[in-house]
């Protein structure tokens, strides 16, 4: 089933329990085809094109909040888990403390509470890296892109063909500029840290991830403190682990879901 909700595109299919599934910068609902059917099997999954990507490209991005309204608008009256990678785990966790009983659990995928270094916060990117993003932006689009996709499988092996597929499904819809800009702007200054959000995590870290370095395991340790968070590390997976290493995502995945089971029974 295809739909639009508040002019974003979703697609839902699946059987099991409901689970909201969002992109990372630039991106679009179909870089997530490597794990689609595996997750259709366990999950009644409702994908998403992030406002300004994919099929949503006539949808204005204006900040991290306003996305959250456009995304939460048709939340359903029971509580849902949802799935971020990137871009799409930060406003994952931002929907988590906007709307705190709608939310059964996140999966948070190599993603963070904070992108960028700060005061306590080392293990993240350079701000420097992020604003290089921005400045090769405004020149190249095409060429961001590509960088952006290199350094999300560096070092991680037999993924030449994904890559390539991935770079052509995203410019047969690719993201509008000003979507992109206020993505990046978000990355940027988007802190979460102090965010106080109650339900079950799972953080799925890349061990090569170029990104969001997997020593972030330790901040997201000190500053995450709930019994019911989780963090896995994917071996020689970089920032896309689900692409390099699909069948070791899902089973990372399934286990955190049964894991909510048995703790309810």
């Amino acid at each position: 089933m295809t739909n639009l909700v508040t002019n974003l595109f979703t697609s839902t299919s699946g059987q099991g329990e409901p689970l909201w599934v969002l992109h990372g910068w630039g991106m679009n609902h179909s870089v997530w085809s490597p794990v689609k059917k595996q997750l259709e099997a366990h999950y009644r999954v409702t994908w998403f094109d992030l406002p300004g990507h994919g099929q949503s490209n006539g949808v204005l991005f204006k900040g991290l909040d306003e996305v959250v309204e456009l995304i939460a608008e048709n939340l359903p009256v029971d509580p849902i888990h949802i799935m971020g990678w990137s871009l799409g785990g930060l406003i994952a966790q931002r929907i988590a403390v906007r709307y705190p009983q709608k939310v059964k659990s996140l999966m948070l995928i190599a993603t963070s509470p904070s992108f960028v270094a700060r005061d306590q916060w080392v293990h993240a990117m350079s701000v420097n890296v992020l604003e290089g993003f921005v400045d090769s932006l405004e020149k190249d689009f095409e060429l961001t892109i590509k960088r952006f996709l290199s350094l999300q499988f560096m070092g991680v092996k037999g993924v030449q063909a994904d890559v390539k597929k991935i770079r052509a499904d995203i410019l047969v819809n690719p993201p509008n500029m000003d979507a992109l800009r206020a993505g990046l702007a978000v990355l940027k200054n988007t802190d979460l840290r102090e965010a106080s959000i109650a339900c079950p995590k799972l953080w799925v870290l890349g061990a090569l991830d170029k990104l969001v370095p997997v020593s972030v395991e330790r901040d997201i340790a000190v500053h995450d403190l709930q019994d019911k968070t989780s963090i896995r590390i994917i071996d020689k997976a970089g920032h896309a682990p689900f692409i390099s290493h699909p069948d070791e995502f899902v089973r990372t995945i399934r286990d955190f879901s049964n894991s909510l089971i048995a703790g309810n029974t």
